[in-house]
């Protein structure tokens, strides 16, 4: 066997077990990619409305991530949304290296947890409007119908 035929081998062998980590690592921990089926806004104290940054997860569409950059509190920078047991929480702040990503699927704090700091109006409504307060934050989070605007 030559050297040309041996660092081909070599180089196929790493391309294969690339692709395979790859596969694996991306497969425990899928990535929050945005979304444009839900749109949200927030406000907080009496600053104008900001839009904020909607993401899902690629493996679990009833699981939406709101993104809220410039929330006072670092805590209430990202929420998160379980759309099938109508549930908001403040999960942690999601992984950026080496993609955007959570290291579990879950919701982290739900906001209506007795022991969370802040007491929390969460309203869920039938058309996809979903509204949770806690009297300084207000975040709105609609289903995406043409041309409509999250309002808080």
């Amino acid at each position: 066997m030559n050297f040309r035929n041996l660092a081909l081998a070599f180089v196929a062998v790493a391309i294969v077990c690339a692709i395979a980590f790859s596969f694996l690592f991306w497969s425990a921990r899928p990535p929050l990619l945005k979304t444009t089926d839900w749109n949200a806004s927030y406000q907080q104290n009496q600053d104008g409305q900001q839009t904020a940054q909607v993401y899902q997860l690629s493996s679990n569409k009833n699981l939406i991530f709101i993104h809220t950059p410039n929330a006072e509190k670092y805590r209430y920078r990202w929420f998160a949304l379980d759309l099938k047991h109508r549930m908001v929480g403040a999960p942690n702040s999601p992984w950026t290296f080496p993609y955007l990503h959570i290291q579990s699927a879950n919701i982290g704090i739900a906001l209506d947890f007795p022991k969370i700091e802040d007491t929390w109006k969460i309203d869920w409504q039938d058309d996809g409007h979903i509204v949770f307060t806690n009297g300084t934050l207000t975040v709105a989070v609609n289903q995406a119908k043409q041309g409509a605007v999250a309002n808080p």
